[in-house]
């Protein structure tokens, strides 16, 4: 009788063995497919910060450089003035502008002021890119094939010491179609009343 039982206890030590050997991989593999996910989501979210960091370092340093432009700016009495113009016949409307200096967005509207002042800021003297994107509704010409026309134009005005350029950004249209003119006219800055 010992034999077979000592084959019944070495058929038990065996099975069990087997399956916490073959259960362990598995269980542990499973652990792993459930971590997997959470470490991605982990790593997304750590990507997202870095990023969000590096705008911030972008933008802290985009301001420092806002910043000292603007005390050079006021420093010499530079000035940097844009008004809109519209000179299209009745029926033509500017929907929607967008207008930017150097890369950064200015003004912004669905309605525009057409006929006034949309920015006058204290600038360092230099070179300044303005950028505008417009919406205009019509009646004739391009307007016969689509109910709206985006319209882009661009120009680099130099900005000199002590004076302020005044910067027209003029509407109208060529052969049916609209464009933007840009007038550049400069004139001494006013002091400043501190």
């Amino acid at each position: 009788m010992k034999p077979q039982k000592q084959t019944m206890n070495m058929k038990h030590v065996l099975l069990v063995v087997l399956v916490c050997g073959i259960s362990m991989p598995v269980y542990s593999a499973q652990r792993r497919a459930k971590a997997d996910p959470i470490r991605e989501e982990l790593n997304k979210i750590q990507k997202e910060i870095e990023n969000l960091k590096e705008k911030i370092l972008e933008m802290k340093s985009q301001l420092l450089l806002l910043n000292e432009m603007f005390e050079k700016g006021t420093e010499s009495g530079t000035m940097l003035s844009l008004n809109v113009k519209s000179e299209m016949p009745e029926g033509y409307k500017i929907r929607s502008l967008n207008v930017f200096v150097n890369g950064y967005q200015v003004y912004s509207s669905q309605s525009p002021a057409v006929g006034k002042n949309i920015y006058l800021e204290s600038v360092a003297p230099g070179n300044f890119r303005i950028e505008v994107i417009a919406e205009v509704t019509g009646k004739k010409g391009i307007f016969r094939r689509k109910k709206n026309v985006t319209v882009n134009g661009d120009r680099v005005v130099s900005v000199e010491k002590g004076l302020t350029s005044d910067v027209d950004i003029i509407f109208q249209l060529q052969k049916d179609n609209p464009v933007i003119l840009f007038q550049v006219k400069r004139k001494k800055t006013l002091p400043s009343v501190r």
